[in-house]
């Protein structure tokens, strides 16, 4: 009886032994299989946080792209950096918020540049360079995207500052790229500032903290539209919609009372002149249309002459040659003493030790009074960066007919038309703001700006370079003209507003009577700069150092 009943008892043992390895092994199973299920939600969550970031990228590019000339829907700019300043606060980590920086980057100068792929297939190049040339440049210039994010990383948790901190932080780096280009090498074409040139009341306080000011209200505005999404804190989101709403209210009540106060005295008025030949732009250097080319400008000056201007203003290398040359200095001459106007001619110069894109100023008289050589060139349209080393390594030239130019000196002299002290700049120079306020502080009254848009044939490129002089004229509190070969041709007042402008690829010759104001004061921002965009410099290094150093990210 006892050893059955021991038998019994190792039986049962035997059985629970079995019934839990049975357990254990469906456990494991499980456990196995949780851990599963959880990495595949946890691939798929990335899978759709990157391609939200994505979207995010590419709705503020488009919204960037719409809101710029030539498309000009530029309220779609006050919310445009919403999506990238909304994500930029869920980012985890230094380097996702850098690469965020750079796909938004990327994306939005795709939209911006993407004439210059027509640009380059119009020069030569073929589909795969062109694309290229297109895709380099965004790249490069989506780094102040990618840095501006990256340094952002560290003011996502700001709360209601975060707009404050992004505005100035995107100002530090629009004016890093002008102080770059300005003095060594970069192509600071895209503002968002410039999405509201034909809103006058909007940039008026460009003439305080010129279009950084403006950059810097539409970058605040969509921090605060981020903080009113993305906030658990209704405390919060109330204050952003307030803040945003009221600044938004104030800059418009600015530009608005100004613009209706504005009732100077005018100290003359100028009668000008402005020649849009519309010459192909791949005819110009072509000697086989030299007679073609001077007819078209003899008959231009025909239906100027009746209007007797005081001025007569030639688009940039509006010659097939230079101004210098014997015939053409002859021709020009008499017709100056002719019409007893002066002129200011577009052209190339050279001298035995360089070429220049130049401006010459024939007075009244048909004599020559003035060269102004172009100080800022076009990079690898009228120079090669680096092009000793550039052609040691691949075979390079520039997109010109006429190779490559010298910049002209700095601080080169005004001129005098008409009892009226004039500036001119050319082409590309309308994008450095510096140019125009040293030569306002210098005393100049009007501002000429003479340019060659033939290159970029019927895409945004010509309206977004017409966009730039209308904040020059606010900047300053100058009147500028503009003479464009193929347009936009036109003339903008002191607040910015365009008085009368051409169409795009159109033949034409404009009269206009524009006053000379007595007046001759100075802006704020003539006088003192980019005061406001290194105030955000301060203000920017400041939060983010401050933050870095007390986080634990």
């Amino acid at each position: 009886m006892r050893e059955k009943k021991s038998s019994g008892k190792t039986g049962q043992y035997v059985v629970r032994q079995r019934e839990t390895q049975v357990f254990s092994c469906v456990a494991q199973k499980s456990k196995d299989s949780n851990e599963y299920s959880g990495k595949k939600d946890d691939l798929l969550f990335a899978v759709g946080r990157f391609f939200l970031f994505i979207i995010a990228a590419a709705a503020t590019a488009y919204l960037i792209y719409l809101s710029y000339p030539k498309n000009n829907f530029s309220a779609f700019a006050w919310v445009s950096f919403f999506p990238f300043l909304f994500m930029l606060r869920k980012t985890k980590g230094l380097f996702k918020s850098f690469s965020f920086g750079w796909v938004t980057g990327f994306f939005t100068y795709i939209g911006i540049f993407i004439w210059i792929y027509a640009t380059c297939r119009a020069g030569g190049l073929s589909k795969d360079l062109s694309t290229m040339a297109v895709c380099a440049l965004a790249a490069v210039t989506a780094l102040q995207f990618a840095v501006f994010g990256g340094l952002m990383f560290y003011a996502r948790n700001l709360k209601f500052l975060y707009p404050l901190v992004a505005a100035a932080g995107w100002v530090t780096f629009e004016l890093l790229h002008q102080v770059v280009a300005y003095g060594f090498l970069g192509f600071p074409w895209f503002m968002p500032g410039y999405s509201q040139w034909s809103t006058p009341a909007m940039i008026q306080l460009a003439s305080f903290g010129g279009v950084y000011i403006i950059s810097f209200v539409i970058v605040f505005i969509s921090g605060c539209v981020a903080v009113l999404f993305d906030s658990e804190n209704w405390g919060e989101r109330f204050l952003s919609v307030f803040i945003g709403a009221a600044v938004l209210f104030a800059v418009f009540a600015f530009g608005a009372y100004r613009i209706s106060s504005f009732n100077p005295e005018i100290k003359k008025t100028l009668r000008v002149s402005v020649l849009q030949p519309n010459i192909d732009q791949y005819k110009k250097w072509n000697a086989e249309f030299v007679s073609e080319i001077e007819s078209v400008l003899r008959h231009q000056l025909e239906e100027v002459k009746a209007f007797n201007p005081d001025i007569i203003v030639w688009p940039e290398t509006a010659l097939p040659g230079s101004a210098q040359e014997e015939k053409y200095v002859t021709w020009l001459s008499s017709i100056s003493k002719s019409y007893e106007s002066y002129q200011l001619i577009g052209s190339t110069y050279y001298n035995d030790r360089a070429n220049y894109v130049s401006a010459f100023l024939f007075n009244d008289k048909g004599e020559i009074e003035g060269v102004y050589n172009k100080e800022k060139l076009v990079p690898f349209g009228e120079y090669i960066p680096f092009e000793n080393r550039l052609k040691n390594i691949m075979d390079v030239e520039v997109l010109g007919e006429l190779g490559s130019f010298t910049p002209g000196a700095p601080n080169q002299p005004l001129y005098e038309v008409a009892g009226v002290k004039i500036a001119s700049n050319i082409c590309y120079e309308s994008i450095f703001p510096d140019l125009w306020t040293k030569a306002a502080d210098g005393g100049a009254e009007i501002f000429f700006n003479v340019t060659n848009d033939g290159w970029y044939l019927d895409t945004s490129a010509p309206y977004q370079h017409f966009a730039v002089n209308v904040f020059r004229a606010v900047e300053t509190g100058r009147p500028v003209v503009r003479s464009a070969n193929t347009g936009i041709s036109g003339w903008i007042n002191p607040l910015g507003q365009v008085m009368e402008s051409s169409e795009l690829n159109t033949r034409t010759v404009m009269n206009f009577e524009m006053p000379v104001y007595k007046s001759k004061d100075v802006t704020f921002y003539i006088k003192w700069g980019n005061l406001f965009a290194y105030l955000c410099v301060i203000v920017f290094l400041t939060a983010v150092s401050t933050v870095f150093i007390i986080s634990d990210d």
